[in-house]
């Protein structure tokens, strides 16, 4: 999650693409979508266009702006939209005009009313029940500190790539215990880093899907190559992974297929969440819910579990509520909002699928040591 913070000049991670790759290269274009009051900030902070064309914003549609960038130019616009307009987020990231231009089309159609399911309802309690006790702290623990020990996981860097690959290694250990199980890397053509998944198929309903994820990256805008990400996001892919552990190690049948996902480049606005939602949708994938976990760790706030209400649906929403306030009524929840798409839950309500995501404080009193080398297990 791209939260406020205070940055200095930006000096990026290493790189590990060629610069003369077309589909990979330093000069890639990449189609940026914000509001249409943020474009004279962008430009100002970026300057024009390199290719001698004047003006960034190519289009304006729906109050919302398009705007052109290049590759390495992201991380320069994430600091800006952290330290200058204070926004989590606040922009997403697309590999073509086209793409760009469907992204606002989906928002102002509101697809999500057309194919949101039936509202949710509680089942199998007894179930759960017995799940909750079983959480292991140590298991969470380890997914976090195992992320958070590459020294980045930016989303162009080659550690970025190697936490990948251990997530999928982790994923893969568990899926070797469930009959039709599989972790795979999902590679995007243009950056390195891929997303990571692990499909559990179910028995009643395998062709609807249930989604669940966090986001893999980490970002340093204070202007250093050390990105930890303890908290913004191991915490969250830990959650998720706990999760799946359980699944496998009790045997729990699922009616529906399970899909879990570790998100790249969540932090250069949305773009692995948005590359797959829209194939799923453009696929005709039935996603009867997501639930996205981003920062889960910090005790910040004396709510537990807030859950946030804007570019969410609010029967999931509600439904998590519901949970909460069944089976952990000791946890205080409460709700907040965002304000734009602040994470990659966003990319699957755009898209026209149910998201739901639950937050580890309130917007005012969430981890303050995030996108920086500290943001560390130990706080």
């Amino acid at each position: 999650m791209v939260i406020v913070a205070a940055a200095a000049s930006a000096c990026g991670p290493s790189l590990i693409v060629d610069p003369g790759d077309s589909e990979l290269g330093l000069e890639a274009p990449v189609f940026v979508v914000t509001g249409r009051d943020m474009a004279p900030a962008v430009e100002e902070r970026l300057g024009p266009r390199d290719d001698g064309g004047g003006s960034r914003v190519l289009d304006v549609e729906n109050e919302r702006a398009i705007l052109l960038l290049r590759e390495p130019e992201l991380q320069a616009l994430s600091q800006l939209f952290h330290q200058k307009l204070h926004r989590c987020g606040g922009f997403t990231s697309h590999s073509s005009l086209a793409s760009a231009r469907a992204a606002i089309a989906d928002e102002a159609e509101g697809a999500i009313a057309v194919r949101a399911p039936a509202p949710p309802e509680l089942a199998e309690p007894e179930v759960v029940g017995q799940l909750i006790p079983l959480v292991d702290p140590a298991q969470i623990l380890g997914t976090i500190s195992g992320l958070s020990s590459f020294p980045t996981r930016f989303y162009q860097s080659s550690d970025g790539v190697a936490a990948a690959e251990w997530l999928r290694d982790q994923w893969a250990q568990l899926a070797a215990a469930r009959p039709g199980a599989v972790a795979e890397l999902r590679p995007h053509a243009g950056w390195a880093q891929p997303s990571v998944t692990l499909t559990i198929p179910g028995d009643e309903l395998p062709d609807e899907v249930v989604v669940v994820g966090g986001h893999l990256d980490s970002i340093n805008i204070f202007g250093g190559e050390i990105a930890p990400g303890a908290d913004d996001d191991a915490s969250g892919v830990a959650t998720a992974t706990e999760i799946a552990r359980l699944i496998v190690t009790q045997n729990i049948r699922l009616r529906r297929t399970v899909i879990f996902m570790g998100y790249a480049a969540e932090e250069v606005g949305l773009r692995g969440s948005d590359e797959i939602a829209r194939d799923f949708a453009d696929r005709g994938v039935q996603v009867t819910g997501v639930l996205h976990f981003d920062m889960t760790n910090f005790d910040g706030s004396p709510f537990d579990i807030v859950l946030i209400t804007d570019n969410t649906d609010p029967a999931q929403t509600d439904f998590l509520a519901t949970l909460a306030g069944t089976y952990i009524p000791e946890f205080p929840v409460s709700t907040d909002a965002c304000g734009y798409a602040c994470s990659d839950h966003a990319s699957w309500t755009r898209a026209g699928f149910p998201s739901a995501l639950p937050f580890e404080a309130t917007l005012d009193t969430y981890n303050p040591n995030i996108h920086s080398e500290g943001d560390t297990l130990e706080v």
